[in-house]
């Protein structure tokens, strides 16, 4: 988590498609759970993957030194000199595997899937949108809207894609979720006109979007889930292969949002100055505008 946890960030992988092999002994029923420096551990797994040649080996393993627990990462056979580091670790008691879980969240209002993290306009508008408020107001809509805006000294500016694909699984929009609640209704529907707003820190909604350099090979997909007063959740989608049909995993991000000033997002909608962009080949003018801002 980051911000003072305002941010948190959980992963899933499988074991299968990031180990050849692997073992796991352990008296919980084979379950470890540990906890470590991520830094310290990006910065030892760099420097291994960074030696490593199309016949090395990366070895992983819980040791002990001194009598204290540590990942033990090295880097086996192929060409050029063997390469090993260690990481402290704390072991965990595996009845704390709840306090790491995600947090409970309520049904989303919207869900949209995002552009392809390769596109780079999201991310350089909201690094601009950065400087101009300490907040940007997002909002979403189940037809496929998703709109990103912020003021300064009156004149606001706002991100517009249109056409994005709804994913309406799991969703208040979505029919199963009305037939559930709403039994008088014989013939529910997916609704589209769904929508929501929701008011995110500028900081936090940059670093939710920071996964799009480094990964953005490896993201087939990501989704963006709404829950108004409530939470604002990025959701990636991780394959394995080249093909992509299989899940190595995924990575969802949950932001903290604040309250919505409804006086205040209706000044921004609606004022001349915004300087909007409608998404698909529109989106460079958009960059542009805020550039020139």
């Amino acid at each position: 988590s980051t911000g003072g946890g305002g941010l948190k960030c959980f992963t899933e992988v499988s074991l299968e498609a990031v180990f050849h092999a692997y073992k796991i002994e352990s008296m919980q029923n084979n379950q470890i759970l540990v906890e470590c420096d991520l830094n310290h551990l990006r910065s030892l797994l760099s420097s291994i993957l960074h030696a490593m040649t199309p016949t090395s080996t990366c070895l992983i393993k819980l040791a002990k030194r001194n009598l204290y627990p540590v990942f033990v990462v090295e880097k086996e056979g192929g060409e050029g000199v063997d390469v090993k580091g260690e990481v402290p670790v704390r072991v965990l008691q595996v009845g704390e595997f709840g306090n790491m879980l995600p947090p409970h969240t309520s049904t989303p209002d919207v869900q949209v899937m995002l552009p392809p993290p390769s596109n780079p306009t999201l991310r350089n508008v909201l690094d601009k949108m950065r400087t101009m408020s300490p907040h940007v107001y997002v909002e979403g809509r189940m037809n496929g809207d998703l709109s990103f805006s912020s003021m300064r000294d009156g004149v606001a500016a706002k991100v517009h894609f249109t056409e994005l694909k709804p994913n309406f699984q799991d969703c208040k929009a979505s029919a199963a979720y009305q037939a559930r609640h709403n039994p008088r209704n014989s013939e529910p529907q997916d609704d589209p006109t769904y929508k929501c707003v929701v008011k995110v820190s500028a900081k936090r909604l940059t670093e939710m979007f920071r996964w799009q350099i480094p990964l953005q090979r490896w993201v087939t997909d990501s989704t963006l889930c709404m829950v108004s007063d409530e939470v604002l959740i990025l959701h990636c989608q991780l394959p394995v292969g080249d093909a992509g049909t299989n899940e190595t995993g995924s990575i969802t991000l949950y932001g903290s949002v604040g309250e919505v000033d409804r006086e205040e997002l209706g000044e921004e909608l609606d004022d001349d100055d915004i300087q909007e962009a409608e998404g698909g080949g529109e989106e460079q003018n958009a960059r542009e505008e805020l550039d020139d801002d």
